[in-house]
């Protein structure tokens, strides 16, 4: 039994000339003769179209109907007009899909201060209906790329327009195209990466290195970091890319058929557009984020003291440089959460029962003050003017008390796992349990870590008789009767890691001393890269919080499982001012992907285990077409696993929208596979072939015609009804929410 071989050397038929490709399998099918011809079909321009003017009218039509803020436009709006009163806020994703947004809103002449309240009626100055618009045409060009890319993935003429058919008409896609969120901003940058690297793949085959080669990567590049800049799931795309990629560069080396100059330059070429230029995107769209929100906002204490610092309005004010024994501070964490070390008049129930350390958000309270004393009684001075340095061991006196913070072998208030940290004794009594040594860490200004400066200089505090260091966990807070629910302050053991370390990093964000010289506004650096990193951090820091509620016994209504998705169990009710929407699967389309994705598992299936018995010398002759199922895999079922895999893995709280990335890939999937398997019926009917020709355009325009009436069927759940009760006998499946 003699198996085929996994590389052939093959002359491609657009005509590229000792063209090789790096096959999974052995060769395409010869009987495929009537399948299409070597040159790639040209899409029908009435065709394209016509989908754009369909997916258009569909995308806006009735789209002011609800005069209300529906959904998450609560969230989104609001982030689009701190853009236009360039206010600081912080929030789980990128910054380009809101800026877009706020830009929508600006051009026409919105000035930013209606405060989306959820359910709120919308005011007359607010240009909802045109922000709405400026989404839905963005996610209207969807449609047509769908179509363009069953083309240029050699569908035929009937499966690239089912494609664009299933593309036009889901229901989930459809209702939340239409309002202001950044999934139709997502939607569209998806596609057009799909699009940009399937014409890409067309060019690599025929003329790499090619200006049209070059463009097409390029527009790739520029499309994955355009999604990664709207939502980080667009990572995911990314990652299909990257895939890709990776193949074909395998590929190349391992058919040794690229000489040396050549594939040197097919690594330059994907380095520069594919990981380059995304990130620059990525970096471009936070620079825009920090030059437009110059003006202190409700998202100021998610970021460190020295951006704070240089916004217009803040509270923070310029203090004396260096600090010095007998300052007064006002000290920040820097790890996640921020907030300041306070303490007041209240004592733990348990344990040293000594007066509480804790973290408090509210910067103007006195209670967050402190004073930094020598440990040596018999200089310490008020008037002290000897810099605090790298190594110096202090007291630190909380100042309406003036107790000294201290910690002591009881277990951490809540935490239990670390050693508490409390406020006891007085200037009169001490002991070596309130002695901290000063650690500098680093100098956010660029200077020296000898001397602890305001805002700038990142510290730690260890305690010098234990050796932990003084740190913080945002999900860790104390009982809400006695501790206020503020954040637990301990000391800890545990050595300083990559993980941990943030947890124990402090800085001074206030700083008084009457016998020192202010500081100038130059003495406090902005950095980009700086504030850049404090803002993906809080970012990875509220993804991570989007955790179920394990205390709930029921989920909310909104939420849905991810298996609940391509099983049609889940659907997602929204609305406003008596308009009411239904985010719901098209029945056809989301289980046909379901379908499609086991039929191309055991079509591939099939196709190994004939190639490894030896039975499947017929299978594949014609190159290109296997060519095409790899391609497939890596696109349709690669793209939908990395897609929707992670939503079961991540514990985290999901809603069916997350599942409309996967249905872009799926929907390829479903067109391609159907055409694949119908095209294999005809070979296997060569005498038929003009009759089975006419059973497979049949196939296809029934399953489209279905769509559309489907589609119809539920139209009003995408374009809004005023009592979704109405629709009651069209609850197919008992879990929709109608």
């Amino acid at each position: 039994m003699e198996r085929q071989p996994f590389l052939r050397k093959r002359v491609h038929p657009h005509g590229t000339k000792g063209q090789t490709d790096f096959l999974p399998f052995a060769e395409v099918d010869s009987q495929l003769k009537g399948k299409r011809d070597a040159a790639k079909p040209t899409p029908s321009m009435f065709i394209l179209a016509a989908f754009t003017v369909l997916s258009l009218f569909t995308r806006l039509y009735k789209i002011g109907a609800a005069k209300a803020v529906v959904w998450d436009e609560a969230h989104f709006g609001k982030f689009a007009g701190y853009y236009n009163t360039r206010s600081w806020y912080t929030d789980l994703h990128p910054p380009l899909g809101k800026a877009m947004l706020g830009g929508f809103g600006n051009f026409f002449g919105w000035d930013g201060k209606f405060d989306f309240g959820s359910g709120a009626a919308y005011p007359p100055e607010v240009p909802y209906t045109a922000m709405r618009a400026c989404c839905a045409i963005l996610a209207s060009f969807t449609v047509p790329l769908a179509y363009l890319t069953g083309a240029e993935l050699n569908l035929s003429p009937d499966a690239a327009v089912f494609l664009g058919v299933m593309a036009l008409t889901d229901i989930a896609t459809l209702v939340l195209s239409r309002f202001i969120l950044l999934d139709p901003l997502l939607l569209f940058f998806t596609s057009l990466s799909i699009y940009s690297l399937v014409k890409f793949r067309t060019f690599q085959k025929t003329s790499p290195l090619s200006r049209e080669w070059v463009l097409w990567l390029a527009a790739t590049g520029f499309s994955i970091g355009a999604c990664m800049s709207v939502k980080w799931v667009g990572l995911f795309v990314v990652l299909i890319v990257g895939l890709h990629t990776a193949n074909d560069l395998i590929g190349m080396l391992i058919t040794q058929k690229t000489d040396a100059k050549s594939y040197i330059l097919h690594w330059i070429y994907r380095i520069a557009f594919l990981i380059i230029l995304p990130i620059s995107i990525y970096l471009i769209s936070f620079q825009i984020h920090f030059g437009v929100l110059t003006h202190s906002g409700p998202g100021d204490s998610k970021m460190g003291s020295l951006f704070q610092y240089h916004l217009a309005g803040s509270e923070i004010q310029t203090s004396p440089l260096e600090v010095a024994y007998g300052s007064v501070v006002q000290i920040r964490f820097h790890g996640p959460g921020g907030s300041l070390l306070h303490s007041h008049p209240f004592n733990y129930p348990n344990g040293s029962q000594e007066q509480q350390a804790t973290l408090y958000s509210f910067r103007r309270d006195e209670n967050n003050q402190f004073q930094i004393l020598k440990v040596d009684p018999a200089k310490t001075s008020v008037r002290e003017k000897q810099i605090v340095k790298n190594g110096d061991l202090i007291r630190l006196a909380h100042k309406l008390t003036g107790t000294n913070m201290r910690s002591n072998d009881f277990p951490s208030a809540t935490s239990k796992n670390f050693r508490e940290v409390s406020f006891g004794g007085s200037e009169d009594v001490k002991d070596k349990l309130d002695v901290w040594r000063v650690v500098i860490v680093d100098d956010l200004g660029g200077l020296s870590r000898g001397p602890l400066r305001a805002l700038t200089t990142r510290f730690r505090l260890q305690h010098v008789d234990s050796g932990c260091f003084l740190l913080s966990d945002h999900l860790v807070h104390l009982d809400k009767e006695w501790g206020f629910g503020q954040q637990e302050v301990a000391c800890s053991k545990d050595r300083i890691t990559w993980a941990n370390s943030r947890s124990t990093l402090w800085n001074i964000e206030e700083h008084w001393n009457d016998e020192l010289p202010p500081g100038k506004r130059s003495d406090y650096p902005w950095s980009f890269f700086g504030s850049f990193m404090d803002d993906n951090h809080d970012k990875i820091l509220g993804n991570s919080m989007l955790v179920p509620n394990s205390l709930e016994k029921n989920r909310s209504p909104i939420e849905s499982e991810p298996w609940e998705w391509p099983t049609m169990h889940a659907s997602l009710h929204i609305g406003g001012s008596g308009v009411n929407y239904l985010v719901l699967g098209h029945p056809l389309v989301w289980l046909g992907v379901t379908v499609a994705l086991i039929l191309y598992v055991v079509t591939g299936g099939v196709y190994l285990f004939r190639w490894y018995t030896g039975t499947g010398a017929n299978d594949w002759n014609e190159s290109a077409s296997l060519d095409d199922f790899w391609f497939m895999f890596k696109v349709g079922i690669a793209g939908w696993i990395i897609n929707f895999i992670p939503y079961i893995l991540m514990p985290r709280v999901t809603y069916i929208h997350h599942y409309l990335p996967a249905i872009q890939f799926g929907i390829i999937l479903f067109a391609f596979i159907l055409d694949h398997l119908l095209d294999r019926m005809i070979a296997h009917n060569p005498r038929q072939m003009q009759q089975m020709q006419l059973v497979k355009r049949a196939v296809f325009w029934a399953l489209i015609v279905v769509d559309l009436a489907i589609f119809y069927y539920f139209k009003d759940f995408a374009f809004g009804a005023e009592r979704l009760s109405d629709y009651k006998s069209r609850q197919w499946m008992a879990a929709w929410k109608i």
